[in-house]
């Protein structure tokens, strides 16, 4: 039995239904775990996910360090494009576990989510703010900080920690898995 777990790290841009109900089994028996940020506004089976989540108590808070940025064009629509000044600020981080509904389909699927949002947000500035969506369960803090620390990994590269015991073969089966998306791909040990 392999020591990997396989866990594909997505942008917003595959946010998508498709990806999410996706079956995400592997060859030797394993699942392919998901992290994608959020960048659609979904609803649940208990309602909007972000209230949802914001409904949840804070499990960590942490300092964040904002850099500042210039606006990519005249006119920017995203807030990830918008002007900003350097601050510090605090983020609180909110999690759980919710049934996602479909726009068409009957499939609803179950996954964690973990909000990250900034709780003092300056007047006339756009509060920073992560949705992670996983497959990884979400249920402790040990848990979530994996979630968060996983999402900032080497994003484009492909990166295998293993247990110093584990086999020195690649994780080939997860490589082929997700050939056709354009995507970042992590072996991390599973213990």
């Amino acid at each position: 039995m392999s020591r990997h777990t396989c866990i594909l790290v997505q942008d917003s841009e595959a946010d998508i239904n498709e990806l999410l109900c996706e079956d995400r089994s592997l060859d030797d028996g394993r699942q392919l775990h998901l992290i994608v940020r959020g960048g659609q506004v979904r609803t649940t089976s208990a309602g909007k996910l972000i209230d949802v989540l914001r409904d949840q108590p804070v499990r960590i808070e942490r300092a964040l360090d904002v850099s500042g940025r210039t606006p990519r064009a005249a006119c920017t629509p995203h807030n990830r494009e918008r002007a900003r000044k350097p601050r510090t600020d605090r983020v609180e981080i909110r999690a759980t576990t919710v049934e996602l509904c479909r726009s068409r389909g009957s499939a609803k699927p179950t996954y964690g989510v973990v909000l990250a949002e900034e709780s003092n947000t300056p007047s006339g500035n756009e509060p920073i703010q992560w949705v992670l969506i996983t497959s990884l369960p979400v249920d402790n803090i040990q848990q979530i900080q994996q979630v968060i620390q996983a999402s900032q990994g080497p994003c484009r590269n492909l990166a295998s920690h293993r247990h110093p015991e584990a086999s020195s073969q690649p994780a080939r089966d997860c490589d082929a898995f997700v050939s056709s998306w354009s995507s970042s791909l992590l072996a991390l040990t599973s213990g």
